[in-house]
């Protein structure tokens, strides 16, 4: 019976079993960082969320909160009368943005993007918390770091040069 027990543990602890990927870290897909001032990465991020309605805004503090956008479900639905639905979906997005600087003493902004997610489970039913894919907070840092860049080559290209 012990080898038995010490056979049936050691098959348990060398099978081949696959298991799949854990999803990529979280972490990477809510922060970013920018090398450049903060008043142009709190710009950037005002007009990475310009689909958003902002309802609270504070550039001292670093908070950008967003009203509800509602959408539909691309993975989760329901059937009613025979036929398919796509659930109905909401969010929000928080943005908090942190002024610093890097080892050689220039500026740096990190950015923290926080999406508050619920999905509908179906007619008359109440909104249920949803985790987050984090596409919707990847597009955000990506879009801010896409604006900082570009508006600093318009303003490289509008500043005149002194000789």
């Amino acid at each position: 019976m012990k080898y038995l027990s010490a056979l049936l543990l050691m098959l348990c602890l060398s099978s081949c079993a696959t298991r799949p990927k854990p999803p990529s870290s979280p972490i990477d897909a809510l922060y970013g960082e920018y090398k450049a001032s903060y008043d142009s990465v709190w710009n950037a991020a005002s007009k990475a969320l310009s689909k958003y309605k902002i309802i609270f805004s504070n550039k001292d503090a670093g908070i950008l909160n967003t009203d509800f956008m509602t959408g539909t479900s691309r993975t989760e639905f329901y059937y009613s009368g025979g036929e398919q639905f796509f659930k109905e979906t909401k969010w929000k997005l928080q943005l908090k943005l942190l002024s610093t600087t890097n080892k050689k003493g220039a500026s740096l902004v990190k950015v923290r993007v926080a999406k508050e997610a619920y999905i509908s489970p179906g007619f008359l039913e109440d909104w249920q918390p949803a985790e987050s894919d984090y596409l919707t907070e990847k597009t955000i840092l990506y879009r801010i770091g896409r604006i900082v860049y570009l508006d600093s080559k318009v303003e490289k290209l509008t500043t005149p040069q002194h000789n």
